[in-house]
């Protein structure tokens, strides 16, 4: 099973790949705050990544709100898990399209 650090690996190398942004995200005395900015092919959002098949954690509830806090100024967050998220939100983007968070829901 791969772990949280081979997924946002992999996400930083896809990025990359499109010459995009993928900055590690950090807001000091906030916490839930998800785990990297990006901005690649003409789109910004941010990325909260799990461990594939994890046990929700006890500041899940935070991050929620958190990613809601985001949808409520516009801003998607996406919560993603596996290699295959990835592909799947990079073929949205290559096609123009930034998709609904709802495909990407765990948080």
């Amino acid at each position: 099973m791969e772990k949280e650090k081979d997924i946002e690996k992999y996400l930083i190398q896809q990025v990359s790949k499109w010459r995009g942004i993928c900055w590690k995200f950090t807001s000091p005395g906030t916490r839930g705050v998800p785990d990297r900015y990006c901005a690649v092919l003409g789109k910004q959002f941010f990325v909260e990544l799990k461990r594939p098949n994890a046990k929700a954690r006890a500041d899940e509830k935070l991050q929620q709100a958190r990613a809601r806090q985001l949808a409520d100024a516009g801003v998607h967050c996406y919560t993603l898990s596996t290699k295959q998220d990835i592909d799947l939100l990079f073929r949205y983007l290559e096609n123009g399209i930034l998709p609904g968070v709802k495909y990407f829901a765990r948080i």
